[in-house]
């Protein structure tokens, strides 16, 4: 029985021992993560007056009507995300942007009022193959307060509720895309204000047009989404 017993915790200690080095190798062998590339943003001011910029971590100064080219962002994205990223006009949000390591993004403001902008973005980035230069584009609509507000899609047609849940993409031709915003006192109530703007869509890609409400005042933001797009 004893001998038994000292057979096995030979035939224990052997394994151990063998296995030990192989084990400390694959913790030596792990590699630490590499750094994500950088961001490539050109910002361009189109507002009338200078303006401070800041996407994450970076802040950038624009005399009115200038651009700054190839602003590099690294690091600064919002917590537990990789790549979403909040813009500020000196200390008002402008939102948030998904910008992906080692893209390349054009982002405009402009029509500066009441502390904020309007802000456009564009993704630049080679078109895939099989998609047709004369796809459609795709655009969806949210806001980014709750409140008693309504858009409509295009020149004509009936005004929606909107919230701050993402609407279905809808398909538009590629060019100038028309729409309106329209804000309640109640969800009856009278139109205290209403907004209509006009967003360039570049023929297939996907884009987010978001409200920002400030008092009475009405901003949005046209985010370029990239090729594609697909409701989640």
């Amino acid at each position: 029985m004893s001998y038994r017993l000292g057979g096995s915790l030979t035939l224990l200690a052997l394994i151990l021992f063998t296995s030990a080095p192989a084990l400390a190798g694959k913790r030596k062998g792990r590699k630490k993560k590499a750094p994500a590339a950088p961001v490539s943003v050109t910002l361009v001011n189109g507002c009338k007056a200078a303006a401070e910029i800041k996407v994450g971590q970076v802040v950038s100064k624009l005399a009115a009507g200038a651009t700054q080219a190839d602003v590099a962002i690294q690091g600064g994205a919002v917590e537990n995300t990789d790549n979403v990223y909040e813009v500020f006009l000196a200390t008002k949000s402008l939102g948030l942007y998904t910008l992906e390591a080692g893209g390349k993004y054009a982002m405009r403001i402009a029509s500066c009022r009441a502390g904020h902008a309007d802000v456009f973005t564009h993704r630049e980035k080679d078109r895939p193959k099989g998609v047709s230069p004369n796809s459609a584009a795709k655009v969806r609509f949210r806001a980014r307060q709750n409140g008693f507000l309504e858009y409509r899609s295009g020149k004509t047609g009936r005004f929606k509720p909107l919230s701050v849940a993402m609407t279905r993409y809808q398909d538009v031709a590629g060019g100038d895309h028309a729409f309106t915003f329209r804000l309640r006192a109640s969800k009856r109530g009278p139109v205290l204000a209403m907004f209509k703007g006009t967003a360039k869509l570049k023929a297939g890609h996907a884009y987010l047009i978001e409200s920002n409400v400030v008092g009475r005042t009405i901003l949005f933001k046209a985010e370029d989404e990239g090729w594609g797009g697909s409701d989640g």
